[in-house]
């Protein structure tokens, strides 16, 4: 009986420690009120500077909750034709005017897919989203360009 209660007496040696139990990842978090440029729409005049373009950005905008490492897919899509993906980190540039099908376009829908698991571009889907990803989907950030002017050549 002594030595029992000595042995319950030192710290740890029979209480068994705390069970840590996996907790599920929680997915990026994407504040699109601090993207740019700001809001859902967009003007681009091809027609205002020699090299018309646009800059998308969303660094100021995205965080892990848990630190995870970042993927992200930025893609584009005039009428009529499938979604084109761009490469880019946190930001992506878009040259109208280096685009066939975006010199006369009247419009083009810009977007990025965040996930803090890989990405892959799916060049078989229709419309959105144009990626494949795991269990979770990825948070996503939408624009709509008006494409207004002409590119000068």
């Amino acid at each position: 009986l002594l030595l029992l209660v000595a042995l319950w007496q030192v710290p740890g040696c029979l209480i068994p420690p705390d069970v840590v139990e996996d907790q599920d990842n929680l997915p990026p978090e994407l504040d699109w009120t601090l993207s740019t440029p700001e809001g859902f729409e967009y003007t681009l005049d091809r027609g205002a500077r020699k090299d018309p373009s646009v800059e998308f950005s969303i660094a100021n905008a995205v965080s892990d909750p848990e630190a995870d490492p970042l993927y992200f897919v930025w893609y584009w899509q005039a009428p009529d034709y499938d979604p084109k993906p761009e490469v880019g980190n946190l930001s992506m540039i878009l040259y109208p005017c280096d685009i066939f099908s975006l010199r006369n376009a009247s419009r083009v829908t810009v977007a990025v897919w965040v996930s803090d698991e890989p990405l892959e571009f799916d060049s078989g889907a229709e419309q959105f989203p144009p990626i494949k990803y795991g269990i979770r989907p990825p948070a996503a950030r939408f624009w709509t360009v008006e494409l207004v002017g002409n590119c000068k050549d």
